[in-house]
């Protein structure tokens, strides 16, 4: 997606202050982030992707074909299962349960 897509990695400066911070030099080697979260709850609301310590900002049509992949994914996985605990029964319900069903995107002629 980043290099399909020619994606810049989003600055810190926008980001805001009741985000991120950037990280002091005796925390860089310590995390794959160059900035490090303040408290939030849920992080960023907008698609996104984190790769090699830095965040790119996705469109609406670069989420919904990024996401398609997660789901095609997920659905392999599900298919390809022999047994699954109860533990695992339970988290995929609950993630399934928050799933909003959305109409797909119309491309923009």
């Amino acid at each position: 997606m980043i290099q399909k897509y020619g994606l810049e990695p989003i600055a810190v400066k926008h980001l805001g202050q009741s985000f991120a911070a950037p990280l002091e030099e005796s925390e860089v080697s310590a995390t794959p982030l160059r900035i490090k979260p303040r408290d939030f709850c849920g992080g960023m609301r907008t698609p996104h992707l984190h790769y090699a310590g830095e965040m790119y900002e996705l469109n609406p049509e670069q989420w919904a074909e990024f996401s398609n992949k997660i789901i095609s994914n997920c659905q392999t996985k599900l298919a390809q299962a022999q047994a699954v605990t109860v533990e695992n029964v339970l988290e995929v319900s609950k993630a399934m349960d928050g799933l909003v069903i959305q109409k797909p995107l119309q491309k923009s002629s």
